[in-house]
């Protein structure tokens, strides 16, 4: 079931993750999945210090949400994508891994266990 979380994001966080993401470096998408271009052609933020202050922000609006809170209760959480498609670029109907590349897999430093034993 999808829903919508209104306001996830706070104007400054996302006047914050714009200037992040102006200055950040965007490398081949073809990392994080099939590697025919006929099938995806897209940059992503590469994983450095700009995608850590992006997912930072992301988290904590995470952690504040009540929406999100009283309707999923993940174990672990992973990191985002943060793509961006130029003229030409694209990214054709598919279905997506529950985690993709190495760069966002559950990483011992990084999940979540919300109280909960593996």
């Amino acid at each position: 079931m999808l829903f919508t979380i209104e306001n996830f994001l706070t104007t400054a966080e996302v006047a914050e993750i714009a200037r992040i993401i102006k200055h950040g470096r965007f490398v081949d998408g073809a990392a994080t999945g099939s590697t025919q271009k006929q099938k995806k052609n897209n940059l992503e933020l590469e994983v450095g210090i700009q995608y850590a202050e992006v997912v930072e922000i992301y988290e904590k609006a995470l952690d504040r949400s009540k929406k999100f809170s009283i309707r999923i209760l993940p174990r672990y959480r992973t990191n985002p994508i943060i793509n961006r498609y130029d003229a030409g670029m694209h990214y054709v109907e598919h279905i997506d891994l529950p985690v993709q590349g190495n760069v966002t897999q559950v990483r011992p430093d990084a999940r979540r266990n919300n109280g909960r034993t593996p």
